[in-house]
């Protein structure tokens, strides 16, 4: 392994600028970049996005490629997309931008590294559920944390598909009402909240992607005969 400086210039080289990433992250990339070459299932998400991005991961391991085979498989996959929680790197709005049927990807973080990509629309800020959505016609997010619950509640609110890879930690709103927590809890609470409010006409469906820590949760609408 090389030295930090070096590591951050070859990464410079094949298109991702490490510098603007916070001092504790660059540590955490550098100290585990080499760890999970054996199991990119759980590979943490700072490292799975330049890994993807440099190509180093093959595309039957990708995960973000699983998860465009889903949305594509939901018919999701087309218009105008909002990714919510893209990371410190977009790479899989990136990846929906190579995509045909899609025309434009706009990816949401405040954690946003890079301020400009020719092309995808770039906002550094906070997802909540009272985003205004209307422009876009579909919701995606790849392990979005804190935003999961917001994203289902506008789509819901403001009628729009939704596509969402649940992160392995849990985001209640009320923790202590769910003691002892787990995933499973977890995964059965932010089902039971998207269904409660699901609005007339959508399909509520849950899945998983092949490594079976990616539970799916989606929400379709019945196409007009």
């Amino acid at each position: 392994m090389p030295n930090l400086d070096t590591f951050k210039q070859k990464v410079k080289l094949l298109g991702i600028n490490l510098d603007n990433y916070p001092n504790d992250a660059i540590t955490f990339i550098y100290d585990n970049f080499c760890f999970f070459e054996q199991d990119f299932s759980i590979t943490p998400d700072i490292i799975l996005q330049i890994k993807s991005k440099l190509g180093i991961i093959q595309e039957e391991n990708d995960i973000y490629i699983k998860f465009i085979d889903h949305l594509a498989q939901n018919n999701i996959l087309h218009g105008n997309i909002l990714e919510v929680g893209s990371g410190f790197y977009p790479t899989l709005a990136q990846k929906l931008m190579q995509i045909e049927t899609v025309d434009n990807v706009t990816a949401m973080d405040p954690n946003l590294t890079i301020i400009n990509d020719p092309q995808l629309k770039l906002i550094k800020a906070d997802f909540t559920s009272n985003t205004d959505i209307s422009k876009y016609d579909s919701i995606i997010g790849f392990k979005p944390c804190a935003a999961t619950l917001p994203i289902i509640q506008a789509a819901n609110s403001q009628k729009r598909p939704f596509s969402i890879v649940l992160c392995e930690c849990t985001h209640f709103q009320n923790p202590y009402l769910y003691m002892p927590i787990s995933i499973e809890k977890w995964r059965d609470y932010v089902w039971n909240t998207a269904n409660e409010t699901l609005d007339s006409g959508a399909i509520l469906k849950e899945s998983f992607l092949e490594f079976p820590k990616h539970y799916t949760l989606t929400k379709t609408y019945q196409k007009s005969k």
